[in-house]
């Protein structure tokens, strides 16, 4: 019996109708433009605001995109280069801009965020309960401070590193496991621990 059930659900399976990947929808408006040979199967889309005819994330050649991409605001963009590798839980927030180049590592359950998230006052922050439970839209990201993140070319940002807002990660930049980017680091620096400093220089 054993045997039949298994032949059985191969069976199901191979009549089964594909499951279409939920980013084809956002290609189809115009919000996703993607690159030619890219797998984002395992990726997620979440955009705050949805305006027609807007691009808000924009992905090269030859990527693979296994974490979750969110946009928060109208205004905010994400454009990664070619052949660019995203972990499985990396977690991209962006308020102003993300901007990634070419032939980056990025490895599993990284933050990539261009944003305090909250306001540093207090008196400012006493709604962002009650308005992230009304929806992400009625978030006032007038008084949270944000800034632009780049990556350049050829870095690798390991398991469960941070880089914070402003940053930029000059060309071929290893970021050890576990560290936190606060400020800009030169090309082909290797950058280890919490605020991350310079190990050695890499080639």
């Amino acid at each position: 019996m054993g045997f039949l059930r298994s032949i059985a659900r191969r069976v199901v399976n191979v009549f089964r109708a594909p499951v279409r990947p939920a980013y084809l929808d956002l290609v189809e408006r115009g919000y996703l433009k993607v690159g030619k040979d890219c797998n984002l199967d395992g990726a997620n889309f979440v955009l705050v605001c949805q305006e027609p005819g807007t691009t808000y994330i924009e992905i090269g050649d030859k990527c693979c995109i296994r974490g979750t991409l969110m946009l928060y605001r109208q205004t905010s963009r994400i454009f990664i280069g070619n052949n660019v590798y995203i972990g499985p839980g990396t977690l991209l927030e962006c308020v102003e801009e993300i901007r990634m180049g070419n032939d980056i590592l990025v490895s599993l359950n990284c933050n990539i965020i261009d944003t305090n998230s909250h306001s540093l006052h207090s008196a400012e922050r006493l709604d962002d309960t009650i308005d992230w439970q009304k929806g992400l839209a009625f978030k006032n990201w007038d008084v949270v401070k944000s800034k632009k993140v780049i990556i350049e070319d050829k870095c690798w940002i390991g398991l469960r590193s941070i880089v914070m807002k402003g940053v930029t990660l000059g060309e071929g930049t290893v970021v050890g496991a576990g560290s936190v980017i606060t400020k800009n680091t030169e090309p082909f620096s290797i950058m280890a621990g919490n605020p991350a400093v310079l190990v050695r220089k890499g080639d």
